[in-house]
Parts: C-alpha cells; structure tokens; sequence
C-alpha cells in the first residue's frame, strides 16, 4: 500500500466525528472526515486552480510553518497532487532559508502571517535575488516574486482565475483560531470567513478556484460534512492522477544545514516500523490521543507524529511550540482532567523523563528522540527515531 493510500485508508476506516487533531490552545478540532476532505480541497485547488504547472515530478510545494492545525490538510493535499513537499522550520536563519529555497524552488509557498513567516520568505527571497555571480535560483526567485506583487494589486474575482493561480504565496495566520471546530459549541468554521478578511489566506484553497465546476455548489463545499461513507461525490478524485513512482522524492527537510530527501517508499517504510515498534505497541488502536511537542519540520516530529498518527488513527494534541517542560506537565495534568483519558505521550528524552518524575496517573509516555541510549526514564517505553531512520537508511543526505 502507498503512502497516500496508507494515510487516506485509515481515516476513511473510522468514524468520521472521532477527531483526527486538537489545537491544545484553543480547543479547536479537526475531525478525520473533514482532514479528509479539506485535504482533498486544498488538491482540487492546487491541480484544478493551476497552481502547480510542471509535471508531477517536478512541482514542489513548500510548508514554511509552525505546529499548527492547518499544517496536515496542507501536507496531505499537496500529496495528494503528487507533489514534493519540502519542510522549514520557521526559527531557520535567512541563509538557511534561502539555501532551502534554492535547492527546492517551490511552485507554492504556504508560510505563516507575521516576522517568523511571510517577512522571513521576503528576506530569503531578497538574499537570493542580491547575490553576486550567476546564480541559477535567481530567475526562479524573480519569476516568483513578480507573479505575487502583481497578484497582490490584483483584487481576486470570482469568475477570474489568472490573479489566482499567480498567488504563489499563501499565508496562515497562526494566532487566529478560525480552522476547526469549537470544543464546545460543535460548530465547524467556514473558510469563506477567513476568504473575506484576507485573500492570501489559506482557506481559500478551500473553495472551488475561479471558474471551476464545482463553484457555487455546496454539495462539494459543506464544511461540516462529518462522514464519508456514501459520499462518492468527493472534492478531487485521487483516481485522475498516476500513482507517484515509489523512488520519487515525497519530502525534504532541512535540519541544522543538513539536506534530506525522503522517497514515498522510503516514507511509507519508516511509518509503518514505527506505528509497529513495540513501544507504540500497545498504544495502537487506543482513543488516547497524543500529544505533540516535537517540530513537524523535522523528521522526528513529521515521521514519529504526524504520519504515525493519521497511519494509527490516534489523535494529535498540538501544543505551541517552544513551550517549556515543566509548562508542558502543567498542561498535560490540565489536558488529562479535561479530555478524561489518558494520553499517550510522545516526546523527547528530556521531556519523557520529566513526565515520568511528574508521576501522573494513567500517563503512558514514549519518548522519541535521535537519542535514547543515556535516558534515565527507566521503564518508559523508547523510541529512537533517529537510529530507526539510520537502520532503515532512509534518506538522501547531503550538506548545502
């Protein structure tokens, strides 16, 4: 079974209320029938929109963003089109973004509002339209940004699809809790909301483009269409397109000046001997949820939780980014009290031991990490990501 169909089979299997991720934050959640479909939105926009314009092989589509609930129908939608997607983390400096950028030259950008996003893009983009000598990149980086500028001063239209497929940068404001659905009220937001206050914005990937088929018709675009089952009339039929070769790159990442590529079977390997490994063992199939702290930017966080996760049908707390241990406890005893489950824990070492010491009842953790050999968790279940990734030989390695 590929990639693609592992990460889509196990959500069309389950019900379609159980919720796929929980913004620990705000509460807000994501069920697995609508990741399901907003995934295949955010594809009929990319395929259908023209957004992507070179051979499967070839188009490539950048997540520039942090943990975040709009960061895995993203993911899936652009592996859905058979595109590469290639991952940076927003803390990376402007010459490790602008090494990315010429090394992966993205037809679509999606990165977050603010300094840590879209200011960053723009200074990587500067650094590489200024650099001195015969700098391949450059035309790609120009072709780009002039696209944008003049979609920028181009007012969207409902009938006019060339601003639209220009827009090479999408944006996702990551402060705004407006994806997913209120922990209390039940009530999905809808992303024209969203489509009305900022046309960059993300969410209107998840409408039909300009023109298309489906525009103004709301049995394609029900927002809080909560199952599968007897829907045939999906958004994007994965059938359109050819299965991606199994040696064609599905990821890249970039971790402390290092390049990796990842290919579909090389991905689709590395999942299932994690979801198998005997520390995740008897978490498989439990309706505990997991709780995220790991960067989805890197191969440990993207591998050992987001794929691992849709693959296991468990649930993603999200937690913010850069939170601190001990504030990481605190939630965890909050989000345990509120959730009343118990939450299997996946962390790093240093993390996993501090939950084990925290002595929470009911808390099964599995630390993953690069490294696990100098843990003092005693009897916590480990799982060592990083030799996994190195005993399975993986990924392409290679310095910029």
């Amino acid at each position: 079974m590929s990639l693609i169909t592992s990460l889509y089979g196990s959500q069309t299997a389950q019900n379609g209320w159980q919720v796929s991720l929980l913004d620990a934050r705000t509460a807000a959640t994501v069920s697995r029938a609508r990741l399901h479909l907003d995934a295949l939105r955010v594809a009929r926009s990319l395929h259908d929109g023209g957004l992507l314009r070179g051979r499967n092989a070839e188009n490539t589509v950048l997540l520039h963003l942090p943990n975040c609930l709009p960061f895995v129908p993203l993911l899936l939608g652009a592996l859905t089109v058979r595109a590469t997607v290639a991952l940076g983390e927003p803390g990376l400096s402007t010459d490790d973004l602008a090494n990315l950028l010429r090394k992966s030259r993205p037809q679509v950008i999606f990165t977050s509002t603010g300094t840590s996003g879209e200011d960053a893009i723009g200074a990587a983009l500067d650094q590489i339209l200024s650099s001195s000598g015969d700098d391949p990149s450059k035309r790609w980086a120009n072709d780009l940004v002039q696209a944008h500028r003049l979609t920028i001063a181009t007012r969207l239209h409902p009938s006019e699809l060339a601003p639209y497929k220009n827009r090479r940068i999408w944006t996702v404001n990551t402060d705004a809790d407006y994806y997913g659905t209120s922990f209390i009220l039940r009530v999905p937001t809808a992303p024209a909301t969203a489509y009305r206050a900022d046309s960059q914005d993300w969410t209107v990937l998840l409408l039909p483009p300009p023109g298309h088929k489906h525009a103004g018709n709301q049995e394609f675009d029900q927002v809080d269409s909560m199952t599968l089952r007897g829907s045939p009339r999906l958004p994007f039929k994965m059938s359109q397109l050819s299965a991606p070769a199994s040696d064609s790159v599905a990821f890249i990442t970039f971790v402390s000046g290092d390049w990796r590529t990842w290919t579909h079977d090389a991905a689709i390997e590395v999942v299932r001997a994690i979801t198998s490994h005997s520390a995740l063992a008897t978490a498989a199939g439990n309706p505990s949820p997991w709780l995220s702290s790991l960067s989805w930017s890197n191969p440990e966080g993207l591998f050992g939780q987001v794929l691992a996760s849709l693959i296991n049908s468990t649930s993603l707390l999200v937690l913010p980014r850069g939170s601190e241990a001990k504030g990481q406890i605190q939630q965890l005893q909050h989000l345990i009290s509120t959730q009343s489950a118990s939450i299997a824990h996946v962390h790093t070492v240093e993390e996993a031991e501090s939950v084990a010491a925290a002595n929470l009842p009911a808390l099964r953790a599995i630390a993953v990490a690069e490294d696990t050999t100098h843990t003092k968790a005693g009897s916590l279940p480990l799982l060592s990501i990083g030799r996994l990734l190195a005993s399975k030989n993986a990924s392409k390695k290679s310095k910029l």
